[in-house]
């Protein structure tokens, strides 16, 4: 099977003490949520033995790799540096208070949900001026961390930037990821109308590839830098997986996953368009970029997937069969005003897409009338009919049945109509028998 993406610990002795407490290790986290040949929901034999889980759990432990935070307070300060947008996040129950944080957990129990790895994305710290930057970064960090020492088997994080700012970034990352123990680093599609790909942001890559750890991306919200997008009040319908998709392919088209292959990254929303436009990406690459280091079909499944999709199964079908299910991460974004996106989620990877394309057997039952009624036991002939005091019934055959050979489908019994029989032939004699019924003992 193929190794799940990672994320390594910076020092391995402060890792392993912070990880006691958590039941798991950093380095396992993101193993632990791939949907690895299969759905991690649906527990499948497969994925099981990559997951080290916290006892006394026996399952993989399902982790939420898109989990949106912030509060009032972070929002108001990156709202005071110049951010125009932030009303979008405001209201969502992405914060900590009491009553988010039930409600968050509620919707997490109800998904199967295990762990968040909470981030602050699309309200990244990224500010020109480079005081701004560096306090907005340390109060976003802070923020999570204090998020997952309070509830520490349900959150871990990962950590925010003050890009453009590179020195400044190296050290909040080694911090973050050294003194924090966050998971991995999160960023924006695009930094301040840069690309990711920038040559600008490669030390901080060739930190993350050195750590082993991860680089999960988000749209920015940008709209693409596209006025069509823009006029039309379409940012996050349109603009969202736009940016997604322009964002890998600027990673493809400079080589970032091949030149930095241990930096883990994690695009959302399924890539945007990846999943149905790599055989003309494939083709047209030829001749359009042909100075790109390798194929991008090859160079798109060096990278992660989130299942943000909105329960879209023909969508994640279609990533599955393009990218594989190992490169696939859950990300149900579970919280109160993602309650029902994350149920949809969480059923399309659930569902028979994933099972189908690990060809396993299923069969889509909600109800135990739903089984009954199943047009397969019929097609079949699993059912017989059987005598009971009550009258006919219907009854299954046992599970496992010889050609050829019926099965003995006797009658159902009335209560205590084998009683005498049995305790005859148990060595009790007829008098016995009769006293035990007298006294209503029998």
């Amino acid at each position: 099977m193929k190794k799940s993406a990672s994320s390594e610990i910076a020092s391995e002795d402060s890792g392993k003490n912070a990880s006691a407490a958590r039941g798991f290790t950093r380095r396992e986290w993101l193993a632990t949520s791939s949907l690895a040949a299969g759905a991690l929901v649906c527990g499948l034999p497969s994925f099981a033995e990559l997951a080290v889980v916290a006892a006394p759990q026996q399952k993989p432990l399902c982790i939420d790799v898109h989990a949106h935070f912030w509060t009032d307070a972070y929002l108001d300060l990156v709202t005071s540096y110049g951010k125009t947008d932030t009303n979008i996040q405001r209201g969502r129950g992405a914060g900590p208070d009491e009553a988010e944080i039930a409600k968050r957990f509620a919707t997490m129990d109800a998904a199967g949900v295990d762990l968040q790895v909470l981030s602050v994305s699309p309200q990244m710290p990224h500010f020109a001026d480079k005081a701004h930057a560096v306090n907005a970064a340390k109060m976003a960090n802070d923020m999570c961390a204090d998020a997952v020492q309070r509830w520490p088997q349900r959150f871990t994080a990962f950590a925010a930037l003050p890009l453009p700012h590179i020195d400044e970034s190296l050290r909040e990352l080694d911090h973050a990821l050294a003194q924090l123990h966050m998971a991995g680093v999160a960023n924006t599609t695009a930094i301040l109308g840069r690309s990711v790909a920038d040559a600008a942001f490669h030390p901080i890559y060739a930190e993350l590839n050195r750590r082993k750890s991860v680089l999960f991306l988000h749209p920015a919200g940008n709209n693409a830098n596209s006025s069509f997008i823009a006029d039309a009040r379409l940012t996050w319908f349109v603009g969202a997986p736009v940016e997604d998709l322009i964002a890998v392919a600027q990673l493809i088209n400079a080589g970032i996953p091949k030149r930095f292959p241990d930096m883990k990254i994690i695009n959302s929303h399924l890539g945007g368009a990846v999943p149905t436009v790599l055989a003309r990406w494939d083709s047209i690459s030829t001749w359009e970029e042909p100075a790109i280091p390798e194929k991008p079909s090859i160079a798109a499944r060096r990278m992660w997937y989130d299942t943000v999709d909105y329960g879209d199964a023909p969508a994640l079908r279609a990533a599955v069969d393009t990218l594989g299910a190992p490169q696939l991460v859950l990300g149900p974004r579970c919280n109160a005003h993602f309650a029902e996106q994350c149920r949809g989620i969480i059923a399309a990877v659930n569902s028979a897409v994933i099972l189908d394309a690990a060809q396993i057997a299923y069969a889509r039952l909600n109800s135990v009338q739903a089984f009954v009624d199943h047009l397969q036991l019929a097609a079949r002939h699993r059912w017989r009919t059987v005598g009971s005091p009550a009258g006919p019934l219907r009854a299954l055959l046992p599970p496992v049945t010889i050609s050829g050979v019926e099965p003995n489908m006797g009658a159902i019994p009335a209560l205590s109509e084998h009683t005498a029989a049995i305790l005859k032939d148990l060595g009790f004699d007829a008098a016995q028998i009769a006293a035990w019924k007298q006294a209503g003992v029998i």
